[in-house]
């Protein structure tokens, strides 16, 4: 049975108010209206695909908690020079839960007041981690280029993240150009949320969208696939 049923009007209003009220007197007041319209589906929508995760990495993490799957409505304003106390806007990440999550190779789900996004890839990837994925591609760029070059994955996901200024190789062969002057990467998709985020349906729509990004999760996450996938 599934129990996501879709972000409703409630929800975008509550980020539109908290952005013009980011103070703890006005979120205690109106923390009933967040846990009931913001964080309540969240939870249901790691609850719902969680099996699906699952299948597609038996070691992802789908407990649906705060810290493990969804991220805290509370800002870490230590390190900032934004003291804003609260995030308006939310995300839900499937990981290995092996790190820190900016480290760590993950999907992800973000909601906002206007739009949501969601894809797979790093916050801010490890340089050693780059280095090893470098070094796999050069070794066999036939291999990965039949992945990254996928027209399908390329017609539903943007590419992007930080770049070294120079490639952080010297010889590579030029279809190549992008990938060696990544620092760090992620695939993302940008829709508006209504109608998109407002039924269950957004349940299937993060499924295929999933489905697009996993051959290149499994290969720069190194895994042999689980999941057959047939693009149409």
């Amino acid at each position: 049975m599934q129990n996501f049923v879709g972000f409703n009007e409630r929800t975008f209003q509550f980020f539109c108010d908290l952005r013009q009220n980011n103070n703890k007197p006005w979120f205690e007041v109106n923390r009933p209206i967040y846990e009931e319209n913001v964080f309540t589906p969240l939870r249901a929508l790691v609850e719902d695909l969680g099996p699906f995760m699952h299948m597609l990495d038996p070691q992802f993490d789908v407990r649906p908690q705060v810290n493990r799957t969804i991220s805290r409505i509370y800002r870490d304003t230590r390190f900032s020079a934004d003291k804003s106390l609260f995030r308006d806007h939310l995300w839900i990440v499937f990981r290995r839960h092996q790190g820190v999550l900016s480290d760590e190779l993950c999907y992800y789900f973000e909601i906002r007041e206007q739009d949501f996004s969601y894809g797979m890839g790093f916050y801010s990837a490890p340089r050693e981690w780059m280095v090893s994925l470098r070094q796999r591609i050069l070794a066999n760029p036939t291999k990965f280029l039949r992945i990254a070059e996928n027209p399908v994955l390329k017609e539903n996901f943007i590419l992007d993240g930080e770049r070294y200024i120079r490639p952080a190789v010297k010889d590579y062969p030029p279809e190549l150009a992008e990938w060696v002057k990544f620092k760090t990467f992620y695939y993302h998709r940008q829709e508006a949320v209504v109608p998109a985020a407002t039924s269950a349906g957004l349940i299937d729509l993060l499924k295929e969208g999933f489905l697009i990004l996993y051959p290149m999760y499994c290969y720069c996450q190194n895994l042999p696939p689980q999941v057959k996938v047939e693009f149409k």
